[in-house]
């Protein structure tokens, strides 16, 4: 079961509706070209929106990292995330062959359910994190704090810093020498696994929350102002500084982090709120996976960026929390055994 603690809640809410927002964007980015009238707008959109992703992977961490993570609890997360990936890859799927995609052979089908649509990437790597869980729990638990900051500046420096100076491509010797060992890829993601129990157990104080807002607030400015810099330059759009893995939205990402958990980890909000805010927060994970498609759906509609998305949001969480109560009432159906 999963567990809920109201910012942990705010903060899957806050993602969820930020990758929405995100691929809403990005989408009407494909469209224009950067000096194109209004192509700012998107660009912005998507910029501020980059810490979805990254948010979801330090709440893992912040809860399976907090405690022993066994083996056995591991490998049953990741084949239930790779199972509901394979699922949501099903109905995809089925809306391909339905709208006329027509498969070459059984590869074919096999091909697309293993890497189609794109966003279900996100399922390998939480999969891939889990499985790494009952490692770190290790490492988390009984490391002094400059042992948990190294591990830190190890991990980031390879994954966020390096993956940015590799996509550059003015550093041939490094992307060489990175290709043979496949590490920042790896590490990007494990950073921020790493970051969001930190911040749990190390909580900033008024002074740090203040200082890392404010790089927060450079950070979103950096990943506008650099690209729509560098894609007014180049003539197309530079995704160099939208990685999931750049400085500049790591830090924007644990700003926001750090920010709700303090400011709703000492809210007492009263009992039916908090009851509002974890089930809308448990329908997050099959809005992730649901609001691609109903995007699609929606795209001949031309409403407004802002629209489309909370239109895609909210549809998607209705649509998800009423299957979740059909499978209750399914569960509540079936015979109780007697002993």
């Amino acid at each position: 079961m999963k567990t809920h603690h109201t910012e942990t809640d705010v903060l899957r809410l806050l993602a969820s509706f930020a990758v929405a927002l995100l691929h809403s964007a990005a989408a009407r980015m494909s469209g224009l070209e950067p000096g194109m009238e209004g192509a700012w707008l998107p660009c912005l959109v998507n910029s501020l929106c980059r810490f979805g992703v990254p948010i979801f992977v330090m709440i893992s961490g912040r809860y399976m990292l907090a405690s022993e993570c066994g083996i056995r609890r591991a490998v049953r997360k990741a084949v239930r995330t790779l199972g509901t990936m394979l699922l949501w890859a099903a109905v995809y799927l089925g809306y391909a062959l339905l709208t006329g995609w027509q498969p070459s052979g059984a590869m074919d089908v096999v091909w697309r359910l293993l890497t189609q649509p794109v966003h279900l990437w996100y399922f390998y790597a939480a999969a891939g994190l889990y499985l790494l869980a009952p490692v770190l729990s290790v490492f988390t638990r009984h490391a002094t704090h400059r042992q948990f900051v190294y591990g830190l500046v190890l991990t980031g420096a390879s994954g966020c810093g390096i993956v940015i100076l590799l996509r550059t491509s003015h550093f041939p010797l490094l992307s060489a020498v990175m290709e043979q060992t496949k590490l920042p890829y790896a590490t990007g993601f494990l950073f921020c696994y790493l970051l969001g129990y930190y911040l749990f157990r190390y909580p900033l104080e008024r002074r740090g929350l203040i200082l890392w807002g404010a790089a927060g607030l450079l950070g979103w400015g950096i990943t506008f102002a650099g690209t729509f810099w560098l894609s007014a330059r180049a003539g197309a759009w530079n995704d160099l500084l939208l990685s999931f893995y750049a400085p500049n939205v790591v830090v924007t990402s644990a700003a926001v982090f750090a920010w709700v958990q303090r400011v709703f980890g000492r809210w007492a909000l009263p009992d039916r709120v908090r009851r509002l805010l974890a089930g809308a927060a448990g329908t997050t994970g099959g809005i992730y996976g649901l609001h691609m498609l109903l995007l699609w759906l929606l795209t001949g509609l031309r409403l407004s960026l802002l629209v489309e998305a909370a239109g895609v949001y909210f549809l998607s969480a209705v649509l998800i929390w009423a299957v979740q109560q059909l499978c209750r009432l399914g569960r509540c159906a079936l015979p109780v055994k007697k002993e």
